[in-house]
């Protein structure tokens, strides 16, 4: 009979207990703030929201820095210290010797309300540590292959690491000219475009400089496709590139101020999730070869397409994110 007491009082017991502990964890968790969760648009409730999915980088370059935007969208005014860069997360971010984050400043849009909303820029410049090598006494690879995953910065002294939907890579050369297989060729096209202007006609100049070429195709790294890639030389139409046929470019002299150019078209692959607002950084790349090697050369340059620009790009861009919920 008393072992039954025991018992019963035992249980009776631990519910009383479990009660207390479940009360005092409700209790505690008002007024917490809510978790944030890495690849969600808000930043907890700090009434934030970011949209990493417009960030879009794959460059092979020679260039000792990398920038790349986030866009942030507040219901209020931010102070320009309200939000703090913390590090970058990835493979071998430690290339970078330091990242600087500055708020742009855009006429009519930074601090501007626009639709009840505040829409700020936020560019992030890393910088090769160009030295990393030599306190390890190592001969520095030709090619320093870089992939930035998270973005992580704080607010009100709370961390949040920023997911990158399409994580940023970067093949820097730590040859300069290495990026282009032949030292004396190479090409030159447009430095920035709109976005949302991705389908108008640029050129993109070649500059065979060491010998006569053939050349075969011209492409984006990745995120875009080429829709029309129409070869000229000096003026004269010699037909569409298709990585087929290869058409021949005599070798360009220092007094050729118009040479051999390719006309091209650019557009999102079918099914794509691109928007007219992406920041788009990639490497364009002409594939070429010399009379008698079959060895298919590559000459290379950045493409960059931006997606914000003034105050008509920054009302769009707001009514497209309202639609995200």
């Amino acid at each position: 009979m008393k072992k039954r007491c025991l018992t019963g009082r035992l249980i009776s017991l631990v519910m009383t207990v479990a009660m207390l502990l479940a009360m005092m964890s409700l209790f505690s968790s008002c007024g917490e703030k809510e978790a944030y969760v890495p690849g969600s648009h808000e930043l907890g409730t700090t009434g934030i929201s970011v949209y990493p999915e417009m960030v879009k980088v794959d460059l092979e370059y020679g260039s000792q820095d990398l920038n790349f935007p986030l866009y942030f969208v507040s219901a209020k005014l931010l102070s320009e210290d309200k939000i703090k860069f913390v590090r970058l997360e990835g493979e071998n971010v430690d290339y970078f010797e330091k990242t600087a984050m500055t708020r742009r400043q855009l006429e009519n849009v930074t601090d501007v309300e626009i639709n009840g909303k505040y829409l700020y820029s936020y560019s992030f410049r890393s910088y090769i540590d160009i030295d990393y090598f030599t306190p390890k006494q190592m001969q520095p690879p030709d090619i320093w292959d870089i992939r930035v995953d998270n973005v992580v910065i704080s607010i009100d002294g709370e961390e949040y690491p920023i997911k990158l939907v399409n994580p940023v890579k970067y093949k820097y050369h730590y040859n300069h000219g290495g990026y282009n297989d032949i030292e004396g060729n190479h090409m030159y096209g447009p430095i920035v475009v709109y976005t949302f202007a991705l389908t108008e006609r640029y050129p993109t100049n070649i500059h065979n400089y060491t010998s006569d070429i053939l050349v075969k195709d011209f492409y984006f790294s990745d995120f875009l496709d080429v829709t029309s890639k129409k070869l000229y030389c000096q003026g004269v139409y010699l037909g569409e590139l298709t990585g087929e046929k290869l058409y021949p470019i005599g070798k360009r002299s220092q007094e050729n101020r118009e040479w051999g150019t390719v006309y091209f078209n650019a557009a999102y692959p079918e099914n794509s999730k691109g928007t007219d607002f992406d920041y788009i950084l990639c490497t364009s790349v002409l594939e070429y070869q010399i009379e008698g090697d079959d060895t298919v050369y590559k000459m290379k340059f950045p493409f960059n397409a931006q997606g914000l620009g003034n105050r008509e790009t920054a009302e769009k861009l707001l009514a497209y994110v309202d639609t995200l919920g």
